[in-house]
């Protein structure tokens, strides 16, 4: 059994909140001790190595039974059906006496020597934890007896185990650097776990006063793609005093090569456990990632709920556009970045030296930090001491009503995109990615007002980076890198204000180094038919469009500013140039679809189909156009003018979809792809969720779901089980006019309410 199943069965067995952090405090420690040994190449006097899972078992099952009188045999009783010999360990593990030497250690000595280890959820070390049970006991005669007739053996134990490691006792049992080595020939894709590559940073962690952890919950190709992770990294490993490593979610088989060795969760630079860091930040970029970042949180050995962690755990942050609705998330977190996290994130740093580290102070310093958002503290960055239920009413975090709502959170904005920091010396990753390019960001914001869109109205305005800015920054990491593409990024590339010129003028520059240009989130009607030409002779791909909706009256409903014209105009423009492939992306379920508005999605690629057809023609092409459909489903998101519409139900988008996928492929030159509606219907739920929806999430996770986005990992019904057992009907509480939204305490970009 892993650690999240062994979570699993301690709230199963009813194991109050307290106990169950002080049996997974044990259990990390004697698997940690247990590692360290094994590691090193110790076995057993009878020559078998340390069973992993009896150590496991017993160590953090070790007092299931607490409440119960002679706890031990009790909890012997319940975990022999799991594992025999775990069993044995534990129902002995009261009154266990260590042996002289270290030959003689067996899975319970370990165990033991974890439990001593260990006051509460707090590693305090051996001899501080007797000095506490004398106090404790004085006036028991035998306790006081068992505790002196062990201690010279047990201290003895102890330094042998510490000459055969190498290591400090102490450091071994917190859990100190994870050897990665033995486990890499067990998995896949080693390369998403050795860290190493160009660009990394590996700073010395006692020279360090700050220790922050950049956790991605996806893996490791989907992370080194995104790009705010290269800026925060480059940007915290440019502070002094701070140390910043990374650390994405283990696939299965590396999940289950850490678990079969009792190792934790780990950093790429130190291969740290991450529960050893000061603070741990997530990004969320997709609500289907939450179960991940439990997940993750369970693999590093962090207490799940913030309420439950104190002082020597980690403070664990949360950023990325998925907060602008924290609440479902928010019992997971101590504090959330809203906005631009690069000022915030520093501030943080800052924050936490001066703290020394005391998490209340920390907490409370916090809270004064523009676009920081701590939950139950009021000030000028975070949440009032009061919350908001899902009624809309403001209550205490005990639910009884109270007199303030939570105090409003206004987005960190970072002003002047040429003087902010952007890396020129990005990590390299060593395996193939989703992105493989040079990139820099040219603008913030979006000058467009798609209604649906929460990225768009997450920035008040745009800010742009200057032309010779722009130019600067690729030029350098090209040189750093060695890619042999480039890559402009922005929410609308074609928006940018001479985007003509700036185009032209790197294609200059990068032709003659041989390294194409490509440029995403591009309008092909905002550009010059000279410019379309020069990016059609120097790499001719395919060409992406989004009208979003099939028919003018309901783009104009969105707020898409484009027409059927523009894309005639484009398609005559392009297929001259030798473009062939074309993607149209469309969204069903939209506020006020009508079936006209669906007949339109096919009669448009029908009418493009025949437009291209006509082209080619016409122009004496070869007739291998490819025109690609693809729907996706509108889900409404908290922050854009939709986000009190009621997304349609699971059975709704299915029939739209097969009319669709009926009505498209009987169009020549088109493929037709569609997003799957379950998946939508959980983003839609998480998405619009408040607090409670994370007893859902944590019910999801501890029963297996993870990597949520990867439809081959995705599992509706263990979803719907999860709403089901948290007491909550899976159903979006916040549709209407008349429903009062819980997360309007955080500001948003763009008016429009």
């Amino acid at each position: 059994m892993d650690r999240l199943a062994l979570v699993e069965f301690l709230n199963e067995n009813g194991v109050p909140e307290h106990v169950k952090r002080h049996c997974l405090a044990v259990g990390d420690a004697a698997v940690n001790i247990a590692a360290a040994l094994t590691g090193a190449g110790f076995r057993k006097a009878d020559g078998e190595a340390i069973d992993m899972e009896v150590v496991r078992i017993a160590g953090y099952l070790h007092d299931i039974a607490r409440a119960q009188k002679d706890h031990d045999v009790a909890g012997g009783a319940i975990v022999r059906p799991l594992n025999e010999r775990a069993g044995d360990v534990v129902a002995r593990h009261m009154k266990l006496n260590f042996p002289d030497a270290m030959a003689a250690l067996t899975e319970a000595e370990i165990v033991s020597l974890g439990d001593r280890t260990v006051c509460e959820d707090r590693y305090v070390g051996y001899e501080a934890r007797m000095e506490e049970l004398l106090a404790r006991y004085a006036q028991v005669q035998e306790v006081v007896d068992r505790v002196h007739r062990n201690m010279g053996r047990a201290l003895g134990l102890i330094a042998e185990i510490e000459a055969f490691c190498g290591r400090d006792f102490m450091d071994i049992a917190m859990g100190g650097a994870v050897d990665v080595t033995p486990l890499l020939r067990r998995v896949e894709r080693p390369g998403r776990y050795i860290g190493g590559e160009v660009g990394s940073v590996k700073k010395h962690w006692g020279d360090a006063a700050v220790h922050f952890c950049f956790a991605f919950p996806d893996l490791y190709e989907i992370g080194m793609s995104y790009t705010g992770l290269q800026i925060l990294y480059g940007l915290l490993n440019q502070q002094e005093g701070v140390l910043c490593e990374r650390a994405f979610a283990p696939a299965a088989d590396m999940e289950k090569a850490l678990a079969d060795a009792g190792a934790p969760l780990f950093s790429l630079e130190s291969g740290m456990p991450v529960k050893r860091f000061d603070i741990v930040g997530f990004t969320l970029q997709y609500e289907l990632s939450y179960t991940n970042v439990v997940r993750m949180l369970v693999q590093a050995g962090i207490p799940l709920r913030a309420e439950d962690r104190g002082e020597g755990d980690p403070v664990v942050l949360c950023g990325g556009p998925c907060c602008a609705n924290p609440l479902p998330m928010e019992p997971f977190a101590d504090l959330f970045c809203v906005g631009d996290g690069e000022d915030a994130v520093v501030a943080l740093c800052e924050a936490y030296r001066a703290s020394g580290g005391v998490r209340g102070a920390f907490l409370d310093a916090a809270r004064g930090i523009a676009g920081v958002y701590v939950p139950g503290r009021a000030g000028r960055g975070g949440g009032a001491t009061a919350m908001a239920t899902d009624a809309g009413e403001a209550t205490t975090t005990e639910g009884a009503p109270a007199d303030t709502a939570p105090a409003p959170v206004q987005r960190a904005r970072v002003e002047d995109l040429d003087a902010a920091f952007f890396p020129v010396r990005p990590v390299v990753p060593h395996i193939e990615t989703v992105h493989e390019r040079a990139a820099v960001e040219i603008m913030r914001g979006c000058y467009r007002s798609c209604r649906f869109c929460q990225a768009g109205y997450a920035c008040a305005d745009v800010r742009r980076r200057s032309p010779g800015k722009i130019k600067e920054l690729l030029l350098a990491q090209l040189a750093h890198t060695g890619y042999d593409e480039a890559s402009l990024l922005s929410l609308s590339t074609g928006d940018y204000p001479g985007i003509e010129a700036l185009v032209t003028d790197l294609m200059g520059t990068l032709a003659e180094m041989d390294v194409a240009l490509s440029l995403p989130s591009l309008r092909l009607d905002s550009l010059k038919p000279g410019t379309l030409e020069r990016i059609a002779a120097y790499k001719a791909t395919a060409l992406t469009f989004a009208p979003e909706a099939g028919t003018q009256r309901l783009r104009d409903v969105i707020g898409k500013g484009l027409t059927e014209a523009d894309l005639y105009a484009a398609l005559d423009a392009a297929m001259p140039l030798g473009f062939s492939k074309f993607k149209f992306y469309f969204m069903i379920g939209l506020p006020t679809e009508t079936p006209a508005d669906l007949q339109g999605i096919a009669d448009l690629a029908q009418a493009l189909s025949a437009r291209a057809r006509a082209i080619a023609q016409d122009k004496g092409l070869p007739p291998r156009f490819h025109l690609s459909v693809s729907v996706s489903n509108f889900v409404p998101k908290p922050g854009t003018p939709f986000e009190r519409e009621k997304g349609d139900s699971e059975e709704a988008l299915m029939e739209k979809i097969y009319f669709l996928k009926d009505a498209i492929r009987r169009v020549k030159g088109v493929s037709f792809k569609y997003h799957d509606t379950r998946m939508s219907r959980v983003e839609m739920l998480l998405a619009k969720g408040d607090r409670r929806t994370a007893d859902a999430i944590e019910k999801a996770a501890l029963s297996g779901a993870g990597f949520d986005s990867w439809r081959e990992h995705f599992d509706y019904e263990n979803w719907l089980r999860a709403f089901a057992d948290a007491g909550l009907a899976a159903e979006d509480r916040y549709a209407g006019e008349g429903a009062a939204l819980p997360w309007a305490f955080i500001g948003q970009g763009k008016a429009y309410r």
